[in-house]
């Protein structure tokens, strides 16, 4: 029990025990770095209504005696249920604590000012003094010396946000039966206060109007200032009925929880700026103008910031919501490993296409993109399924994941499985006429086509360029070697001096991709891999940035006529 847990570790000895560090190594992280100044990294971060939070930042080792003792107390200590921030549990976070106040006539907002810096270091000492840690006063004071800063709640450190529910205990006890004696809902989320109900008046203990201004009651003041020693930010009392848009921790809830429409309106220009302007330009732009701050790697940031947004969106949406799928869709064309996931029967597409391997998706992608934007194949709308970080394809695994599709899947969307043709034992994949092969519940399968421009009819995505396109060195003066340019007898490549030693790719019988183990006179491997050759392709990199898709256009082409025919059945 937690009791008998805390009542065992008396001294600052003891404490160190219970972390799992010596006794010099806590004082030195107490004391030693407070005296070199190196116990916090402070730094500002933008707030939602454009001031600035100041953070900070626990030194590494630091942080992880506050985690593990924020671990402890997660383990130990129960939250009550009007808290939902800091919180750990399916039904906790911002969405659920919006979730309790949809659809409500009223809605309060109160927020608390200067909210980890009020709670002081003696209120974190007198927390683990009092039941049910019955600590020691001096295993209470190095507890609290290890967990603030400047003599208050370090804003910035993992322990703050468990201690600080801890501290608003006795608060949500008291605003829990304040709000079930006024007949409110009523719940906390960090240090914004909500209150809603669908009685016809506000309750004058809640507070009344003056000027079209709400006005707090004295009760409920002294609840919050006096008997818990927190206080309001008069600046941001808010109510709202439904007759206004409602807001709970800056979601919608008049009907639903909802992200709001300017939300979703500053995804769309990040989304449009990427596109037009490049990454780095829009990025350089949105930390300038929309979000002023300083950042070392923009380009970065901006990346993961829209892919955080987006997620966000779905996380309150619902990932089979169509808004989330669309915003999906266009990163994905930007960025086609951003970690999204979104039920594909949300998805705006007549058909989702599995390809053989990460890199097929690039150069197919890239492809129709180019046609498109010569106004050719804009009717197809397709969707290209991104495998998970763990998942490495080839025509074995695909063959075994469209099995399992075409027995369990249960959508309609038509789905496309892609085969290289470099495989003989994969050739039937599609029928002798070259004509794509059903599995049921709309799962097909369609090899690769063959090229004019090459003598075998083995190919893989990358024979579908012209050689001097495939054949293109980076800035490193990497490539794509093909086997045909090696003498099989002494794997000698005189054009460009380099060995290699791929043996197996020099026996077969076509034009084998060596993207691997060719070396110059150096020992220094040139081989461009294929993913990197994609990542080019797709990135646009020169001199990939100029490329000939034409041959891509037979793909394409198979895949329309798969969509038509299977329309008019």
């Amino acid at each position: 029990m937690l009791f008998i847990m805390f009542s065992e570790y008396p001294s600052k000895a003891a404490i160190a025990s219970m972390l799992k560090v010596s006794e010099r190594h806590l004082n030195f992280l107490l004391y030693g770095l407070a005296r070199e100044g190196d116990q916090y990294r402070l730094f500002p971060i933008p707030k939602r209504d454009g001031g600035k939070r100041m953070i900070e930042a626990p030194a590494p080792a630091l942080k992880k005696i506050q985690r593990k003792l924020s671990d402890i107390l997660y383990g130990k200590v129960s939250i009550k249920p009007c808290a939902y921030a800091f919180c750990k549990g399916k039904d906790k976070g911002i969405k659920w604590n919006a979730d309790r106040h949809k659809k409500k006539k009223w809605v309060i907002n109160i927020d608390l000012q200067d909210f980890f810096p009020s709670i002081h270091f003696g209120r974190v000492r007198g927390l683990f003094l009092s039941e049910p840690f019955n600590c020691t006063e001096e295993a209470a004071t190095i507890l609290a010396q290890m967990t603030c800063y400047n003599g208050h709640l370090a804003q910035g450190a993992p322990s703050s946000p468990i201690i600080s529910n801890l501290i608003c205990r006795r608060l949500d006890n008291e605003l829990i039966d304040f709000a079930r004696e006024n007949k409110l809902t009523y719940t906390r989320y960090a240090d914004d206060l909500t209150f809603s109900t669908n009685l016809r008046d506000l309750p004058a203990d809640l507070g009344s109007f003056e000027d079209g201004k709400l006005i707090l009651s004295e009760e409920l003041r002294h609840i919050v200032e006096v008997e818990n020693g927190f206080q309001i930010n008069d600046d941001k009392i808010h109510y709202s009925t439904r007759q206004n848009r409602q807001n709970v921790t800056g979601l919608v809830v008049n009907e639903k929880v909802n992200v709001t429409r300017h939300y979703i309106r500053e995804i769309r220009g990040m989304l449009y700026a990427w596109k037009t302007f490049g990454k780095k330009a829009a990025a350089v732009e949105h930390y300038r103008s929309y979000r002023p701050m300083e950042v070392t790697n923009p380009e970065e940031r901006f990346g993961r910031e829209l892919q955080g947004r987006i997620n966000f969106v779905g996380y309150i949406r619902g990932k089979e919501d169509k808004t989330y799928a669309i915003l999906c869709q266009k990163l994905w064309e930007l960025e086609p490993k951003a970690k999204l996931k979104v039920r594909y029967n949300a998805l705006s597409c007549d058909v989702v296409v599995f390809c053989e391997g990460e890199s097929d998706s690039y150069h197919l992608r890239t492809a129709l993109q180019s046609f498109q934007d010569k106004g050719l194949f804009t009717d197809l709308r397709v969707v290209w399924y991104q495998y998970g970080k763990d998942q490495h394809m080839n025509n074995a695994e695909l063959k075994k994941l469209m099995q399992n599709r075409a027995r369990w899947k249960q959508r309609d969307t038509l789905e496309l499985f892609l085969y290289d043709r470099d495989d003989p034992s994969f050739l039937d994949m599609e029928g002798k006429d070259g004509s794509p092969i059903s599995y049921g519940r709309g799962v097909y399968s369609m090899l690769l086509p063959t090229v004019p421009h090459r003598k075998s009819p083995r190919v893989c995505i990358e024979h579908l360029y012209e050689n001097a396109d495939l054949l293109k060195k980076d800035s490193k003066g990497y490539r794509i070697f093909l086997s045909t340019e090696f003498d099989p007898s002494t794997a000698y490549c005189a054009k460009e001096d380099v060995t290699t030693s791929n043996r197996k790719a020099l026996r077969s019988d076509y034009e084998y991709i060596i993207d691997d183990n060719v070396f110059n006179k150096y020992n220094q491997n040139v081989a461009l891999a294929k993913v990197t050759f994609g990542k080019n392709v797709f990135n646009r990199v020169p001199p990939f940035d100029v490329m000939n898709f034409s041959h891509f256009a037979l793909v394409f082409e198979k895949v329309r006529n798969l969509i038509l025919s299977t329309k008019t059945k």
